[in-house]
């Protein structure tokens, strides 16, 4: 029995026009048609174009970041040429996307310096555990555990020289007004959740929420003043 290999991880990162091509797709690599015209069907070659060979190649991945989504979010990244890796969208060379299920699995090179970005499609939770791997070996790992989202949060996470250690925080912007509510910070080998808010906390978000609504301003003006109260009682306590 006779075997060959198509180095799909070289095509990807060296191929001529860089399309990130997985095995379902392997007829689309132009050196694997032209083998099997060239030395299958017509028998008119016996040396092997770029990219395939007779003997199993020493696959080697190189540095990569790997992020495991579990939430009800949409998970991408963006290198910084604007190329787009997700699960519709495949324009990052070497960078894969899988779907288990409710899971989402995204890796890419380290030298694509990453903008992770997770938007929000229901009411939830998640949690994304980021690693970072050099030729399949894990050498850092955070994690960002239990975090509230919904229909509209936006999360952007940018890795300015492709580590974990080197990362910016979690940018939390929970309704998709583009202002950003909370950051949360990395550390390698911890867990990150974010801490309960204070009686302070809740009272602004109620403000904000009042102010929301849509009812009359004298309502609110009403509602507003009376937490206003209470804030200020908390802060006589606090002297």
């Amino acid at each position: 029995v006779k075997r060959w290999w198509v180095d799909l991880f070289r095509y990807n990162a060296f191929g001529q026009f860089q399309k990130n091509r997985k095995h379902e797709d392997i007829f689309e690599v132009n050196e694997f048609r032209e083998f099997i015209f060239n030395n299958l069907i017509s028998q008119s070659s016996n040396s092997f174009p770029g990219f395939i060979s007779n003997t199993q190649p020493n696959i080697n991945m190189g540095k990569r970041l790997k992020f495991v989504l579990h939430s009800p979010l949409v998970l991408s990244a963006i290198d910084q040429e604007g190329n787009e890796i997700s699960e519709t969208v495949s324009e990052i060379p070497s960078a894969d996307f899988r779907r288990y299920g409710e899971v989402q699995v995204l890796t890419i090179p380290v030298e694509t310096l990453p903008n992770l970005k997770l938007i929000g499609i229901e009411e939830g939770s998640f949690t994304l555990e980021v690693e970072e791997y050099d030729n399949n070996v894990l050498i850092a790992t955070t994690t960002f555990s239990d975090i509230i989202s919904s229909t509209n949060t936006i999360i952007t996470m940018n890795f300015p020289d492709g580590t974990v250690a080197g990362a910016e925080g979690l940018e939390i912007d929970y309704n998709g007004d583009s202002i950003v509510d909370i950051i949360l910070s990395p550390q390698i080998g911890e867990e990150i959740t974010i801490p309960d808010p204070s009686l302070s906390d809740l009272l602004l978000v109620l403000k904000q929420y009042i102010q929301d609504l849509d009812i009359k301003q004298k309502l609110k003006d009403n509602l507003i003043k009376k937490i206003e109260n209470i804030e200020k009682k908390i802060e006589n306590k606090k002297e």
